[in-house]
């Protein structure tokens, strides 16, 4: 008896009961199934954190871009407001006599060329009609009509423009005007040139002073070329603007100026 308890007990130690056997196989495929899920799970979150994490990344470095940007707007704008000023003070200091407003130009026509520009400023800042409009680089134009915070202003390109001229090097008067047939090029003409005149290519054409309505000795523009005038008695000339009237964002006019003959 006690020889085949020994056998049993031997036969049996270290294996698995025939009961816990069969719970076993039982219970495997549903442990599997759940370890599967509980990974499954953990991996959703996981990636849901990280997603969520990475929103919040996305979102702050936008807001860092956005300000940066907002920043180098802020830059820029105080470094065009200041070489404006500068502008306006070298104006100033060139012609003394003059009294200078700065204005914004808040809208232009349509077309290749500006033949015509809306300013921020009128008549509450003392704008009135036919003010002279300047930038450092010569003549814009002259005030055309005048709103209580806006003006328009005719560029001198445009066909109603007329200013009195001088040539500098060889001061010859003349008239500037605007041309139908020269705007579309972005030119205007400087008329009753004398046959004889020495004008030449290059030559710079400047407000003459003469009337009184625009101050003296604002550049006008270059003479690109003469040509004879179809009635022959004189020539003309096309003037090439001192002002890109496509790239100018803010002028100064003239409210009052010194005349002097």
């Amino acid at each position: 008896m006690s020889f085949a308890v020994f056998c049993f007990t031997a036969f049996t130690e270290g294996k698995i009961s025939a009961t816990s056997n069969i719970t076993g196989i039982l219970i495997t495929p549903i442990q599997k199934g759940t370890t599967g899920v509980a990974g499954f799970v953990d991996n959703i979150y996981g990636y849901l954190y990280r997603y969520d994490s990475l929103q919040e990344e996305n979102k702050k470095l936008k807001e860092e871009l956005q300000d940066t940007k907002n920043k180098l707007q802020s830059a820029q704008e105080a470094a065009e407001e200041n070489t404006h000023l500068r502008e306006l003070l070298g104006l100033k200091q060139k012609n003394k006599s003059f009294d200078l407003e700065m204005a914004e130009i808040i809208a232009s026509s349509t077309g290749n060329w500006n033949t015509a520009l809306t300013i921020d400023k009128g008549s509450l800042s003392g704008i009135k009609v036919n003010d002279c409009v300047i930038t450092e680089d010569g003549m814009v134009g002259y005030i055309s009509e005048v709103g209580t915070t806006f003006s328009e202003v005719v560029t001198v390109i445009d066909p109603t423009m007329q200013a009195g001229a001088i040539v500098s090097r060889t001061r010859d008067v003349a008239v500037a005007q605007g041309s139908f047939d020269l705007m579309d090029q972005g030119m205007l003409k400087l008329s009753y040139i004398k046959k004889d005149s020495d004008i030449m290519e290059g030559d710079t054409v400047e407000t003459s002073g003469l009337g009184g309505v625009f101050p003296k000795g604002i550049i006008i523009g270059t003479v690109q070329k003469i040509l004879p005038e179809p009635h022959g008695i004189s020539n003309y000339a096309v003037i090439k603007p001192a002002v890109n009237l496509n790239k100018i964002s803010k002028v100064f006019i003239v409210k009052s100026f010194k005349i002097t003959e």
